[in-house]
């Protein structure tokens, strides 16, 4: 067969072909053109019947959507109650200024080495017995060295144990911080070193001490006055009766005069009262000077061998019954009077 012949013999048959497969697609259409206008009659009539069923889950699904968007309205309110919750917690209490008759609040701050816990308890006695009404004692004394620096970090808040809301309710305050750590970070000072030789008689080779310049004091005095504008701060202004004490010096006959220290430190020790009157009196505090009272106007007077302290139930540097009535009594004798701050 002619190659042309041929090629004419396939275009027929794939002509046939393709006439074929037009007409199955034509039928194929119309088959799915009615499955199409049953399938529409069959959900016309479905959602005619549902009507009101979708209708009903359209609301749910618009309630849930609603719902979804309300949380920023419901954040902000909680927000806004741990704010508050916060604000409650850290706020400070008002100073309660106590009526006619009520109880008065005394916070008495000591280092129970000196003072024992016998002479809170007396001078509060003593306080109720002069102005006739309830005295509730807080004793900040305990084993504590009582360091200035600690002392201002209780008031704070930031020691324990802490003494800020104390203070705050305390008509009578009795202040004292010992001098030792009052250096940058709390770190010793030339003061520390001459303390030490005075107080510590059981070192090797304790050397007289020399008396501190009052540049080498000024950290310490810098405490004292920062103790006591943080009293005023919490007191906001309202009365109250604030004293200052030092502490007497304990080792004149233990083992000062034996070695030829009892002069220098006597006056190393009045030089410290001074400093305590000193802050006092500019911060508006009444000095009761404990080192005047058991050593003497000059100093030169030792407490133990007048037996105001010492004995079976205490250190020997420690006051007994008779050297803590004697302060207990001096502190009532500054009096009552509540002050204001200068």
């Amino acid at each position: 067969m002619h190659p042309l012949d041929k090629m004419q013999g396939e275009e027929e048959a794939t002509s046939e072909l393709i006439g074929k497969e037009g007409n199955d697609m034509k039928r194929m259409s119309s088959a799915f053109a009615a499955i199409v206008v049953a399938l529409t009659a069959i959900t016309i009539g479905a959602c005619t019947q549902s009507e009101d069923s979708a209708t009903n889950e359209t609301t749910t699904t618009e309630s849930v959507v609603t719902t979804t968007t309300q949380p920023p309205t419901t954040t902000a309110p909680a927000t806004t109650t741990i704010v508050q919750e916060t604000t409650t917690t850290e706020a400070v209490p008002a100073v309660e200024v106590p009526g006619p008759g009520e109880p008065w609040d005394l916070l008495f701050i000591r280092n129970s080495i000196y003072l024992s816990e016998k002479v809170p308890e007396l001078y509060a006695q003593l306080a109720e017995d002069a102005l006739g009404i309830e005295i509730r004692l807080l004793d900040a004394g305990g084993l504590d060295p009582r360091y200035a620096w600690q002392v201002l970090a209780q008031l704070q808040n930031e020691s324990h144990p802490p003494l800020g809301d104390a203070a705050r309710q305390a008509e009578i305050i009795v202040v004292y911080g010992d001098p030792e750590d009052s250096g940058p970070n709390h770190s010793e000072t030339v003061i520390d070193d001459e303390f030490e030789n005075c107080f510590y008689g059981a070192q090797a080779d304790p050397q007289p001490p020399v008396l501190s310049t009052v540049e080498e004091w000024q950290p310490y005095r810098d405490y004292l006055d920062a103790i006591y504008a943080e009293i005023w701060a919490l007191r906001e202004g309202t009365p109250t009766v604030l004293l200052a004490t030092d502490v007497h010096n304990p080792g004149l006959s233990n083992w000062q005069r034996d070695r030829n220290l009892d002069s220098a430190c006597t006056a190393y020790w009045a030089s410290w009262s001074d400093l305590v009157r000193e802050a006092a009196e500019h911060n508006g505090a009444t000095m009761v000077s404990v080192f005047e009272l058991l050593n003497g106007p000059d100093g030169s007077l030792d407490p133990l061998e007048l037996g105001y302290t010492g004995g079976s139930k205490t250190h020997w540097a420690t006051t007994n019954e008779v050297g803590s009535e004697m302060v207990a009594d001096a502190l009532a004798a500054a009096g009552f009077e509540p002050t204001t701050q200068p």
